[in-house]
């Protein structure tokens, strides 16, 4: 990730390991900047001192829990990305994370390979809007919407069996899609 600005990621947990763990992925993205907070109340002066790129915000913590602190964030600073990083699990969660303004969740035991995956689609949104060009891997991601890619065709091959006591045979047939 070659930016002037680095990505500025504020890892939230009121549980030492659990933010130890978030470092040590995160520290796979390189040039991003980690700060910390141990509760919501922490993470909401962080957040509008520091204008992190992303949160990663535990929900259950004591004092502001990260739902509240989630909200407040979000009046402050609507462009920065919040993901919730839970154990929680229930019926209805989806719908109260898009209430209190989350982005996303991710689901603790955190899979290593699901942050990064999130991290990256995050970043590269972010290089878009910031107006560079965003380099993932080593490779430039493929824009679905460009022209060059629309301009490309699609091969389905589509077999048809006929059967009958005359003759068996198989037909195939491409069909070309265009966009």
């Amino acid at each position: 990730m070659d930016t002037k600005e680095p990505i500025k990621i504020l890892i939230v947990d009121d549980v030492e390991d659990n933010r130890l763990v978030l470092k040590g992925i995160c520290r796979k993205l390189h040039g991003a900047e980690l700060l910390e907070a141990r509760d919501g109340e922490e993470a909401v002066k962080v957040a509008l001192a520091e204008r992190p790129d992303i949160v990663l915000m535990d929900l259950l913590m004591s004092g502001i829990d990260g739902f509240a602190a989630t909200e407040r964030i979000k009046s402050e600073l609507s462009e920065t990305f919040v993901l919730a990083v839970t154990a929680i699990n229930h019926h209805g969660l989806e719908e109260d994370l898009e209430r209190a303004g989350f982005d996303g969740y991710i689901l603790k035991p955190v899979s290593k390979s699901h942050l990064m995956h999130s991290l990256r689609t995050i970043l590269w949104h972010i290089e878009l809007k910031r107006g560079h060009r965003p380099v993932i891997g080593g490779h430039y991601p493929i824009n679905p919407f460009s022209r060059q890619i629309r301009a490309f065709k699609t091969v389905f091959y589509v077999e048809a069996r006929t059967s009958s006591k005359e003759e068996s045979n198989t037909t195939r047939e491409a069909l070309v899609a265009t966009q």
